[in-house]
C-alpha cells in the first residue's frame, strides 16, 4: 500500500461514524432467576449468548431490613427540628 493510498483510506474512515464499520447487532436483555439471584444476560437476535450485564439478589430472598434499605428511602424528618420561639 503507497502512502496516497494510505492517505485517501484514513480520509474515507474519518468520515464514517463511530461504531459504523460493523453491522449493528440487534440486542436483547433477559433476566433468568438463578437460585437466590437475578441474572440479568445479554444475547443477539439468534439468541446466542454476548456476556453477564448484572447479578442481583432476588428481593423474595431480602429480609425486612435489607428491603427498607433497598429502596433508598430515609426517614429525614428527626433532622429537621422547628423552633417555635
Amino acid at each position: 500500500m503507497s502512502f496516497e493510498d494510505f492517505i485517501h483510506n484514513y480520509e474515507y474512515l474519518r468520515t464514517l461514524g463511530t461504531g459504523s464499520l460493523f453491522p449493528e447487532q440487534e440486542i436483547e436483555y433477559i433476566t433468568i432467576p438463578f437460585g437466590k439471584y437475578m441474572v440479568k444476560v445479554r444475547v443477539n437476535g439468534k439468541n446466542e449468548f454476548l456476556g453477564i450485564e448484572e447479578i442481583s439478589v432476588d428481593k423474595e430472598y431480602l429480609s425486612f431490613d435489607q428491603r427498607v434499605k433497598s429502596t433508598g428511602h430515609f426517614d429525614v424528618e428527626k433532622y429537621y427540628v422547628v423552633d417555635d420561639k
